[in-house]
């Protein structure tokens, strides 16, 4: 207790301060915290009293924090610690205590941070950008009751820009304070991955649209005599002083062809790139056709500095299976009586129809059938009637004089009696 003034002199006023601290082996909730008031007693007696204080209660300062860890979804085999493939999604987990009066006004946040290994081979912290938020709750309460474990979950993809990736999460930093490391946080999870500090190209998966839609590959649709489209390609690569950019070309696979050969259009591709701080990026679009002659064809983009196709170390490619609407058929029929040869084709799977073939089977065999009948028939009736009239030609069978040897032999016995008949007469 101290004095602001002597209290040991006679009709004189002073004050007194008084500090007591009270420790309490657990947190307690606003409820249960006590009512304090000050008295000044004389003799005895009750002189003065000071009006209800509820004093606010500190507890332990928050300390303990999680070294994160990355979970593996059920569906997938347990595996040892692998390099992790480019694009892969992670699950990042991590815990650690937070004030009780934290939760509600939201002072303490989470923050997730990542080391990588830069192309000039130094090492840089940066606060990890996520697609989704965080998801945090609470999942306990301290065992003195001050403090909450709080969970943070994270969904992070391994970019090419992952190198050496090492991933921390911190709280207790100051929110004005940008540098990583700054808050509470203890050990690193270190994650390999299959990112390369050397750059690689990388070409994106070819997308096929027209004016109105996004076109599937394996269902291309015809309208008429054919359909016009756009195939649009994307390559990019981390940008260094070194890095050579390379032509993109187009090159074209028809149906029952063994090689690749560059595509002949009738507008030119259109190509435009883009190069930012970190990163080269080559778009390359291009008009095409195709009519009712085709049926299956195949394009390959590759990054070359050579006019022969399939020879790029980088490329991606995309098969087309054209289908026709129902007024198709009458447009190949046409094609047919102009001397244009044309394969049919089923609309459903791209076959030939199996359908249109066992009619022409049956058609042939019945006139094969026919003919022969007819034939036949004929024979019988010249056979039996000598000659037959049909359609102003005659058919006639000849008759040869063939004299059997029976015969011959009648004939003579017959003269040999004539004779004796005559020798006797005489």
């Amino acid at each position: 207790m101290k004095y602001t003034k002597d209290c040991t002199r006679i009709n004189y006023e002073c004050s007194a301060i008084i500090s007591v601290q009270i420790k309490y082996d657990e947190c307690l909730s606003d409820k249960k915290i006590p009512i304090f008031r000050c008295r000044i007693l004389r003799r005895n007696h009750t002189y003065r009293i000071s009006r209800e204080e509820r004093l606010p209660l500190e507890g332990r300062f928050p300390k303990y924090i999680e070294t994160p860890t990355f979970t593996l979804p059920d569906d997938l085999p347990k595996r040892t610690l692998a390099r992790f493939k480019v694009g892969e999604v992670l699950k990042l987990q991590c815990a650690g205590e937070i004030k009780s009066t934290a939760l509600q006004s939201g002072e303490e946040n989470f923050r997730w941070c990542k080391s990588v290994t830069s192309l000039s081979e130094s090492e840089n912290n940066e606060i990890i950008s996520v697609q989704d938020d965080p998801v945090s709750s609470v999942i306990s309460e301290s065992k003195d009751g001050c403090n909450l474990i709080k969970r943070s979950e994270i969904f992070l993809h391994i970019s090419n820009a992952d190198v050496n990736l090492s991933v921390t999460c911190e709280l207790g930093y100051a929110s004005y304070n940008k540098n990583c490391g700054s808050g509470r946080h203890n050990g690193t999870l270190n994650i390999p991955t299959t990112a390369d500090i050397e750059p690689k190209w990388k070409l994106s998966p070819i997308l096929i649209y027209d004016e109105d839609n996004i076109l599937d590959s394996r269902e291309i649709t015809l309208e008429g005599w054919g359909k016009t489209f756009t195939l649009l390609a994307t390559a990019s690569v981390r940008a260094t002083n070194e890095t050579k950019v390379e032509r993109m070309q187009w090159c074209v696979k028809r149906e029952n062809d063994t090689t690749w050969t560059r595509v002949k259009l009738q507008e030119d591709a259109i190509e435009a790139m883009e190069n930012s701080s970190e990163t080269i990026t080559i778009f390359s679009k291009m008009t095409y056709h195709v009519t009712v002659l085709d049926r299956n064809i195949e394009f390959l983009v590759e990054l070359s500095s050579s006019s022969t196709c399939n020879i790029g170390d980088y490329f991606t490619n995309i098969s087309l299976l054209i289908k026709e609407k129902d007024n198709s058929e009458n447009i190949r029929n046409t094609l047919c009586q102009q001397g244009t040869p044309v394969t049919l084709v089923d609309k459903d799977i791209g076959t030939i129809n199996e359908k249109v073939w066992w009619i022409c089977s049956v058609v042939v065999i019945s006139l094969l059938v026919t003919m022969f009948s007819s034939i036949i028939l004929l024979l019988i009736l010249t056979h039996r009637r000598g000659q037959v009239a049909l359609c102003g030609f005659i058919i006639k069978k000849e008759r040869s004089e063939v004299i059997s040897k029976k015969e011959v032999t009648l004939q003579s016995d017959s003269r040999l009696k004539h004779h004796q008949t005559k020798g006797t007469s005489k």
